[in-house]
């Protein structure tokens, strides 16, 4: 009886000394992930003029549209029929360069104080009822423009992209009638801006666009 109780005890100790072991394996392995340093990005700038000649070898997708384009030169290749369609979040794009037209950033700064209000609470809870991509917020809560432009932008929060528009025209309204002014400028002449958020499926482009 004493040599069955004996195995089974260490039975138990070997168990809780593996379960300690695997413990502080994952943590270890979880603190080397999380605080090793990320490698740095860096951007190319090719060299000017560059040669738009040539075909481009795509697996254009079957059904939809879809664009191929260069920063400078617009777009280079498309396929499909270009039919303004529903943009949904890349809507948000627009957002963060009318905010930034109007409240410009240079590199490391934060920007002006957001106060968040009662209005913008009521916003989140609109869009949670709706389904929405959100970002939970309270009245009160202060986030810097380049804070809430990452609100934005990484979470994908509909919320957000209002409470920026509104923080810089005013009104929904008055960032539609200067989003839809500024995408003209910039040559998107098949995007019309029907909210902040991309949300409203009145806010629609091409892939060309």
């Amino acid at each position: 009886m004493r040599k069955a109780k004996s195995r089974k005890g260490s039975s138990h100790k070997l168990r809780y000394l593996s379960l300690i072991l695997l413990v502080v394996f994952i943590a270890a392995y979880l603190s080397f992930v999380l605080i090793r340093p990320v490698k740095p990005i860096y951007a190319f700038v090719l060299p000017s003029p560059i040669s738009t000649s040539g075909k481009l070898n795509v697996n254009w997708p079957n059904s939809d549209q879809a664009a191929v384009g260069v920063l400078g030169f617009g777009s280079l290749v498309s396929n499909g029929v270009q039919t303004p369609t529903p943009t949904a979040s890349i809507a948000k794009v627009v957002t963060a360069l009318a905010v930034l037209q109007k409240y410009p950033l240079r590199l490391g700064q934060q920007g002006p104080t957001i106060t968040l209000t009662a209005a913008d609470v009521s916003d989140y809870n609109n869009y949670v009822a709706e389904n929405g991509s959100v970002i939970k917020v309270v009245a009160g809560e202060q986030l810097s423009e380049y804070q809430a432009l990452q609100a934005m932008l990484l979470p994908s929060a509909n919320n957000m992209a209002d409470t920026l528009a509104i923080w810089a025209f005013g009104s929904i309204a008055n960032y539609v009638t200067y989003a839809n002014q500024m995408v003209k400028i910039l040559g998107l002449s098949s995007t019309t801006i029907a909210d902040a958020s991309g949300f409203s499926p009145s806010t629609v482009s091409t892939s060309v666009d």
